[in-house]
């Protein structure tokens, strides 16, 4: 009897065994599919493309931020930011004389009431405030004849590529930049920033003033010295680690000089502030699946494919945006999109003349 219930014990034993094996393997094997589900469904992109689809050649670098869980990006509404004009007031302007001052309203976007506010002051500097903000000194108007980073003959940002200047370092400066947004009634947030170091040096050898036929006046030229040293910021608000979009939906840019936010700072504190977009996020718990780049390229690759001109397109950038877009409520609905930088190249059929212009498109 003994023995005989041992060996029931042991073929119980064994079934136990065999069922926890089998029991494990399932385990494994459903944590291996699960596994390789997350893997099909996670959203990877390539670093350069060079293919032609549809005759579009894509010969680009795909720009998306490092340390971003793509696959984690919800959807999110935005609230565009104002400035607070008494703040304001009181940062850059105080103990100055008002030369010339006006307070008003204007009605902006879904027939909303703005204030809106102007003052020049008698040491030549000035404020504008309405759903922006402008403050400039005439020192900006010194650099501004030395230093052109719009595209074209006067280009020549490329000799302003100083890491640092004597009087301080750009992230200090930029911090500083970043405060007095802040006290202006904007809340800035996490932002992505480029700069140029302008040094005096470099300043006095590209200064140049234009008359209307466009030639150079010698005469008009200024005296430099190292308290003109002072770094010009651009830079663009961050959401979820992805650059905000400053342009609309429907005419779309991605050229520097039009970052939203914009300042020059010297040893003497800021110069220059330019505030046109800043937004309040509020994320929701849905999330967003982002397409496979070979389906965004393709859908470049139609748009321009089939346009039957004659002329070359060439898309050489292709950058990841947060993209505010206004819906009835007021409010801003953020879509993920990218940006593509296209060339287009050909022959003009009246002029017989080649061409070249770049185009931007944002496909989501």
């Amino acid at each position: 009897m003994e023995c005989k219930m041992r060996r029931n014990y042991y073929v119980m034993f064994l079934i136990v065994m065999l069922g926890l094996a089998g029991c494990s393997a399932k385990n494994g094997e459903t944590e291996q599919r699960e596994d390789k589900a997350v893997l099909e469904s996670a959203t990877e992109f390539p670093e350069n493309m060079k293919e032609i689809i549809n005759e579009v050649e894509f010969d680009l670098k795909v720009e998306v931020p490092e340390n971003v869980d793509l696959n984690t990006i919800k959807k999110s509404i935005a609230v565009r930011q104002i400035p607070k004009a008494d703040n304001i007031i009181n940062i850059f302007a105080e103990n100055k004389n008002v030369a010339d001052e006006y307070r008003g309203e204007f009605e902006g976007e879904n027939s909303v009431m703005y204030d809106t506010y102007y003052a020049k002051y008698d040491d030549e500097s000035l404020i504008s405030i309405d759903t922006t903000l402008v403050y400039s000194t005439p020192f900006f108007e010194k650099i501004h004849s030395a230093f052109h980073v719009e595209d074209g003959e006067l280009y020549n940002a490329d000799k302003y590529l100083l890491p640092t200047l004597n009087f301080q370092s750009p992230e200090v400066c930029f911090e500083e930049v970043k405060k007095l947004i802040n006290q202006s009634g904007y809340e800035l947030g996490e932002c992505h920033y480029e700069y140029f170091s302008l040094d005096y040096n470099t300043m006095q050898q590209e200064e140049s003033h234009v008359e209307m036929e466009g030639k150079n006046i010698e005469s008009e030229k200024s005296i430099w010295t190292e308290e003109d040293d002072c770094y010009y910021f651009f830079a663009e608000q961050l959401h979820d680690g992805i650059p905000v979009y400053f342009g609309e939906q429907d005419f779309p840019q991605d050229s520097i000089e039009n970052r939203p936010i914009q300042a020059v700072c010297s040893k003497d504190g800021l110069k220059r502030l330019d505030v046109a977009k800043v937004y309040t996020f509020e994320t929701t718990d849905e999330n967003i699946k982002l397409k496979q780049f070979d389906e965004i390229a393709q859908k470049v690759a139609d748009k321009y494919g089939n346009i039957l001109t004659g002329a070359k397109y060439t898309a050489t950038r292709a950058k990841l945006y947060q993209m505010p877009v206004k819906t009835s409520a007021g409010k801003y609905e953020v879509k993920t999109v990218w940006l593509f930088e296209v060339f287009e190249t050909g022959i003009d059929s009246e002029t017989g003349e080649d061409f070249k212009n770049v185009l931007y498109t944002c496909i989501d």
